[in-house]
């Protein structure tokens, strides 16, 4: 992760750890934040 600058990745190989690392919290926090925004229709 500490290979990834302005100019993007410059490390060797692939950056999937940082970009699974983007998921992962592009899950946990954005999105429960976006449903809580949302309207939903609830039975009565």
């Amino acid at each position: 992760m500490c290979l990834m600058t302005l100019r993007g990745y410059e490390g060797g190989g692939s950056p999937d750890r940082l970009d699974a690392l983007v998921w992962a919290l592009t899950d946990g926090l954005l999105r429960p934040g976006m449903r809580a925004l949302s309207p939903q229709i609830r039975a009565i």
